[in-house]
């Protein structure tokens, strides 16, 4: 058997409400997945805003 067979033996023994929770937890996850990027993201535009306004002096 496959595991997409296993699978979806297994969501056709689940009820309706349990069907839907791993998509909630998934979504969940997506979304701290596209928080810590964002967050990533805007950390690295304010390190290089800095650094091209504000230039480390060399000697």
């Amino acid at each position: 058997m496959s595991l997409r067979g296993w699978a979806l033996a297994v969501l056709a023994a689940l009820t309706p409400a349990e069907r839907s929770r791993p998509y909630a937890v998934l979504q969940k996850q997506n979304l701290v997945l596209l928080g810590s990027i964002l967050s990533a993201l805007l950390l690295t535009i304010v390190l290089m805003a800095v650094c091209v306004y504000k230039p480390v002096r060399r000697r």
